[in-house]
């Protein structure tokens, strides 16, 4: 657990290394040129599932590599190198500095500026989205990625280790880029999007439950909000996304979801949530705090389940 704790620590001191040191960065490069090769042979289901082994494989295949050389070093190393593997699969602080960034322009009517920033955050059509499009899509943003792109991770290394939480961090960074219903990605991309489906199942909804019992550290209304996700995340595109994304929308008292654009294409998107309160800037800090709170609930949670488990195993 101790290399958990590190990777924690240092994703909430320092963020997200810069892009030429980020690994993730170097695996959608990788991911990028697999995908050309790939695709030039099987545009399909089997030329998608040649890029998910391919990219796993060397993925995996580089980690392994790091953790074993690093156990050579002893014992330290190979603590140090595991922590900066699984550090690597999350993203915490630049999620939820790059969420306040929108608010603060937003409130600085600096709309065009906010939907610039917003391209860190989603892949949909920015150029038209209004102040509280731009708004609905952060904080759906930060409640999928609480999942995706902090307790997920976590989840897969408390279960197995760095290797399992960069397995996991290959398949969602495939699924981000190739997991598209359009025309080029609808069976290229399937395989990619149905393992990251899959391998989210769980993660997805222990960040729902987590979020909730945020909620209630915070003084809202969980039972409230549980009811909203109930009824409106089976309605969701996604198996997995409506979860935590119904919760937050239940917390917060306003509605998520609806129509957005990708590739200039409408694409309906079941709604979340019921509109008490208005969708407005200061949503965004609200999930922020929501998602903090939610993170900090998920990791203590793993780390007295990893603690009571090795008990046991002694």
């Amino acid at each position: 657990m101790g290399e958990i704790m590190i990777a924690a620590a240092l994703d909430v001191l320092s963020g997200d290394p810069p892009d030429r040191l980020h690994p993730v960065w170097w695996l959608g490069r990788l991911i990028s040129w697999l995908e050309a090769v790939t695709y030039r042979f099987d545009g399909g289901f089997a030329g998608g599932m040649a890029l998910a082994a391919g990219s796993l494989a060397v993925s995996l295949a580089c980690v392994v590599v790091v953790l074993a050389s690093s156990r050579l070093a002893g014992r330290k190393a190979r603590l140090i190198a595991g922590a900066l593997v699984i550090y690597s699969t999350i993203s915490f602080r630049t999620l939820t500095r790059t969420a306040l960034d929108i608010e603060a322009l937003l409130d600085a009517n600096r709309l065009h500026d906010a939907r610039s920033r917003l391209l860190a955050l989603v892949g949909r059509d920015l150029d038209d989205l209004t102040v509280e499009e731009a708004t609905r899509a952060t904080v759906e943003s930060v409640a999928e990625n609480t999942s995706d792109g902090v307790i997920a991770p976590l989840f897969y290394a408390a279960l197995g280790g760095p290797v399992c939480a960069a397995l996991y961090r290959t398949v969602n960074t495939l699924d981000s880029m190739v997991g598209y219903d359009n025309e080029r990605y609808s069976s290229f991309g399937t395989a990619s999007a149905k393992i990251d489906d899959l391998l989210n199942l769980v993660p997805a909804r222990l960040t729902a439950i987590a979020m909730l019992a945020a909620g209630a550290v915070l003084g809202r209304d969980p039972w409230r909000a549980l009811g909203v996700m109930r009824r409106d995340a089976p309605g969701h595109k996604s198996p997995n996304a409506g979860w935590p994304e119904g919760a937050m929308a239940g917390l917060l008292r306003v509605r998520l979801g609806g129509v957005s654009l990708y590739g200039g294409r409408e694409v309906p998107c079941a709604e979340l949530g019921d509109a008490l309160e208005p969708i407005e800037p200061a949503k965004i800090s609200e999930a922020v705090r929501l998602s903090t709170v939610t993170c900090a609930l998920a990791l203590v949670t793993l780390a007295f389940v990893r603690a009571r488990t090795h008990r046991r195993s002694r």
